[in-house]
């Protein structure tokens, strides 16, 4: 398929959703246009279980500046990435015809300075257009806000201590996570436990040993110059990784009720994971749970979990391709969530193919996702492809996707296509 042929599709595309006999859609589908290509991109990505607080470096770097403190001298780093979407979204929904048009602007200016062996300061400045909801969880102006800032130190070449706002990741859980589309249900818990985490002011101390590896954070959100302990969250994380297995013991506590931010009150979280590599297929599975009442422990052997008021399993596999075009990438995942008081089950399956490095100049992906939740009999298949550079820094995204359950005569449909120019910096 030559350029003109692209473009002339591409502009039939919007002209026949622009003549539809349509009303403004509800904000729920105001985004749906990106939702086919930004999921599947994740199979081709590599996953990472714990965070890294001083190895990681910023993305694609390109500047570097030097600047006077006192007597010393420091390189800082710049680099940024801009991402801006434009497009169109058709909706068919039990006989009824809906659409709207779609507009998205993401930039990120990121900084880094290393002073010497021991200590380097990070961070990024974030634009988003429309206006972000993680802007207003910040109280900050979504046109331009602080989204990280935090210095990691190496103590001993041992010790890994890291302070201040930065978003801080624990668990192999790839589709049923805590930024994808799979936590509209409500009985769904976030399987990172630290999910919130860039919203807090935190501290995290990181011991490597041998074959383990302990991992603590301290996480402070309030408007008071000296909170006490009561008012804080902590976590703690203990790995195990021997012959291509993992093996890890985490938990969380949230603010106390007594505390000044009793708002921020949760149960608290405990769970433990499980990761192995086989034949390069990345197998693993993770078991949490709100302990409500710990004196009721002792009848968990009795077959009792009500100590617990929710327990969820997750369990899935994934593998990548890449030793040559196409590349193929595939990950499947199974959530069993049971509410003990109720002796309720949800189970859910998602399932992600996808195939990039397609055709003559290798600039074709396709994507398939699937989640279907048995407890309901509802769900969604989505179909993507994406051209890539059709434009220079310009890709072209389509997709389809079906909405299933008894909520619909036949299902809602909704059709999307748009530009996606991308630069890094």
């Amino acid at each position: 398929m030559n350029l003109k042929k692209i473009l002339a599709a591409f502009i039939l595309t919007i002209f026949v959703i622009g003549s539809m006999n349509s009303q403004t859609v509800d904000a729920e589908n105001e985004s749906e246009s990106s939702d086919y290509t930004d999921d599947f991109d994740s199979l081709f990505a590599e996953n990472s279980d714990t965070e890294e607080p001083v190895t990681t470096e910023p993305e694609k770097a390109k500047g570097d500046v030097t600047f006077n403190v006192g007597e010393m001298t420091m390189p800082l780093l710049l680099s940024g990435s801009m991402e801006a979407e434009l497009g169109a979204d058709f909706i068919r929904k039990d006989e009824k015809n809906d659409g709207s048009a779609y507009f998205k602007l993401i930039n990120y200016i990121r900084f880094a300075s290393r002073f010497d062996n021991n200590l380097s300061v990070r961070g990024s400045f974030k634009t988003s257009i429309p206006e972000a909801d993680e802007a207003n969880e910040d109280n900050q102006n979504h046109y331009f806000y602080l989204y990280e800032f935090y210095f990691d130190y190496i103590l001993w070449d041992r010790v890994y201590i890291t302070g201040g706002k930065k978003t801080t990741v624990w668990g192999n859980i790839r589709l049923f996570s805590s930024d994808d589309n799979y936590e509209d249900d409500t009985d769904a818990l976030y399987t990172n436990v630290l999910t919130d985490s860039r919203y807090n002011i935190s501290g995290i101390v990181r011991l490597p040993w041998q074959h383990f590896n302990f991992s603590g954070i301290v996480m402070y959100r309030g408007d008071y110059d000296s909170p006490n302990y009561k008012d804080m969250s902590y976590a703690a994380n203990a790995e195990l990784v021997f012959f291509n297995t993992s093996l890890s013991a985490f938990g969380r506590l949230f603010p106390q009720k007594t505390g000044n931010n009793s708002s921020q009150y949760q149960e608290p979280i405990w769970g433990a994971e499980f990761k192995r590599t086989i034949l390069s297929v990345d197998l693993y599975c993770q078991e949490m749970g709100r302990l409500k009442e710990p004196s009721r422990l002792e009848n968990v052997k009795r077959g009792d979990w009500r100590a617990f008021s929710k327990l969820i399993f997750t369990g899935g596999f994934y593998k990548y391709w890449a030793d040559n075009p196409p590349y193929f990438g595939i990950n499947g995942e199974f959530q069993n969530i049971y509410i003990p008081d109720t002796d309720s089950y949800t189970n859910r399956s998602a399932l992600e193919v996808g195939v990039s490095k397609l055709g003559k100049d290798r600039k074709l992906k396709i994507g398939v996702q699937w989640l279907h939740n048995y407890t309901e009999k509802s769900g969604y298949v989505k179909f993507a492809t994406v051209f890539s550079r059709i434009f220079p820094h310009c890709d072209w995204n389509n997709g389809v996707k079906w909405e299933y359950s008894d909520a619909y005569e036949v299902g809602k449909f909704t059709f999307g296509s748009y530009l996606r120019i991308t630069l890094d910096y």
